[in-house]
């Protein structure tokens, strides 16, 4: 049965595995056009497994942001995963709690909507399509860093412009679905712009006016834009994955 469970997981996740492999090959790509070593790249895919945020910290090594202002930006990039965890903790009631925190490393936005789309949770399911999607990641990667070899730096050096790309597709879908996001956007670009053509301001903070981009945009728009309770459902942010 736990077999059967497992393999259901897996091939549940079989979209999200070749998702997740042609990704992080353009990640392993652009670590290289980067001129960072590969095995960072990998170590990050391995205790990572962050997807969009990968991409950011990458091009905040390359222009030396420090270590604290790439892990605070990670941490609140990711902070949406405590309620995904939350969520799904739901369906784990049958679940240890060294099991819990296992399984939340493997927590993405597509294996949160895998597994909130079903009945029954089960470990195996889990394990299966967690492990999949991890396989994948990782795997990408070290294609993309191997392929870097053989590919003409020209193109290594175009792709990345995927991290802008990707940058997009994560923000337009949300600005063009509710006009609170297009506010909030332009509330944190007007604030990012302001901090860094400030002089003073740009001396005094450095690269950590993207952060202070993040928290304050934040704040202003859950006061004059507040979200609605009563319309903020968790079907809805299934649906908008």
């Amino acid at each position: 049965m736990q077999n059967k469970e497992f393999l259901k997981g897996v091939k549940a996740a079989t979209p999200i595995f070749l998702s997740y492999f042609s990704i992080s090959i353009t990640f392993g790509l652009i670590i290289k056009s980067f001129n960072l070593n590969g095995i960072l790249a990998i170590l990050m895919s391995m205790t990572n497994f962050t997807g969009a945020t990968q991409f950011i910290s990458a091009n905040m090594l390359v222009k030396n942001f420090s270590i604290f202002n790439i892990a605070i930006t990670t941490f609140i990039i990711n902070s949406r995963y405590f309620l995904m965890s939350f969520c799904i903790s739901q369906k784990m009631s049958k679940f240890k709690f060294i099991e819990k925190l296992l399984f939340s490393f493997g927590i993405t936005d597509e294996i949160f909507v895998l597994a909130t789309t079903q009945d029954k949770l089960s470990k195996s399911f889990l394990l299966g399509a967690q492990l999949y999607s991890y396989f994948a990641w990782v795997l990408g990667t070290i294609v993309g860093i191997i392929l870097a070899d053989f590919i003409p730096i020209q193109i290594i050096e175009a792709a990345g412009i995927s991290i802008y790309i990707m940058y997009l597709t994560l923000l337009i879908p949300k600005i063009t679905s509710n006009s609170k996001y297009l506010i909030a956007a332009i509330i944190s670009i007007s604030f990012s712009i302001f901090f860094k053509y400030t002089p003073f301001i740009n001396e005094m903070i450095g690269y950590f006016r993207i952060i202070l981009s993040i928290i304050l945009s934040a704040i202003i728009a859950a006061i004059i834009i507040p979200i609605e309770e009563n319309n903020y459902k968790m079907e809805e942010v299934i649906n908008e994955y």
